[in-house]
């Protein structure tokens, strides 16, 4: 959705519709807004910012059908994966970095 909508904002401010349609003719001062080269710009840049929200969304997909297909699931590591002993725990106190006595 976000390719379409980012392909319409790039293209649309500069055609004849954007300048003569229903909205323009009834309310001048927005045809002055509308019509201005910045505004013009400004809506072409957010076409480009969904365009490439659009773009990484869909590599995003993509990727994560391919990765899900070749690689297993992420697991996190459980109890006995390591890391800094817990307080309580053989090999140290954590307050003092000391062994601890029995």
């Amino acid at each position: 959705m976000f390719i379409e909508i980012g392909l319409l904002l790039i293209a649309v401010p500069w055609t004849p519709f954007w300048e003569r349609n229903y909205f323009t003719d009834s309310i001048p001062l927005l045809r002055l807004v509308l019509t201005n080269n910045f505004a013009r710009g400004a809506i072409t840049g957010l076409g480009l910012v969904n365009l490439y929200v659009g773009l990484v969304d869909l590599a995003y997909l993509v990727g994560g059908a391919v990765r899900s297909a070749s690689e297993p699931p992420f697991r996190a590591p459980g109890p006995d994966a390591g890391g800094p002993p817990r307080s309580g725990e053989a090999g140290g106190s954590e307050s003092t970095g000391l062994p601890l006595e029995e």
